[in-house]
C-alpha cells in the first residue's frame, strides 16, 4: 500500500508540474526597433559619371550620381538623409536631400569622392540607394 501512495503522489507532482509548464507564459520578445536605413525599393543600379570626363587616377576622382526624385516615390523623406552602400572606392557619404520635396521629374545629383583605387573610367557603378530621416 505504501508503493502505491507514493505512485500516487509522484503522479500528482508530475501533473502539477505540467500544468504549471503550461500556464506559465514564455516571455514576449522586446518589439524591434524601427530600422534606421529603408532601402529604396526600384532601381537596383546607376550611373555615376566623372566630373571631369575622364575619372581616371589622373582626373579629380569626383562622380556625380544624377537619380529623379520619382524614383524615391513614398521613400522620398523632406529633409532627410540619403546614401548609396556600395560604390566601388568610395565610402558611405552621408548626402542630406531637399527639405521641400522638388516637383516630379526633377534630377538629384549627388557628388561621390572616390579614392585612387576606384577611379574606374568615365562611368562607374553606384547600388544600394538608401534614405532615412534626419536625426
Amino acid at each position: 500500500m505504501a508503493c502505491a501512495e507514493r505512485a500516487l503522489a509522484r503522479q500528482v507532482k508530475v501533473e502539477a508540474r505540467e500544468a504549471k509548464r503550461e500556464t506559465r507564459k514564455e516571455p514576449e520578445p522586446p518589439p524591434e526597433p524601427p530600422a534606421d536605413w529603408q532601402a529604396v525599393p526600384g532601381e537596383d543600379f546607376w550611373l555615376a559619371e566623372a566630373v571631369d570626363g575622364r575619372g581616371h587616377h589622373d582626373g579629380l576622382l569626383l562622380y556625380d550620381v544624377a537619380i529623379c526624385v520619382d524614383y524615391f516615390g513614398a521613400s522620398y523623406l523632406p529633409g532627410g538623409q540619403a546614401r548609396f552602400l556600395h560604390i566601388n572606392g568610395g565610402d558611405r557619404k552621408i548626402f542630406t536631400l531637399p527639405v521641400v520635396a522638388p516637383a516630379a521629374g526633377t534630377v538629384l545629383k549627388f557628388r561621390l569622392p572616390v579614392c585612387l583605387q576606384g577611379a574606374a573610367g568615365r562611368v562607374a557603378i553606384v547600388r544600394g540607394l538608401e534614405v532615412r530621416r534626419a536625426p
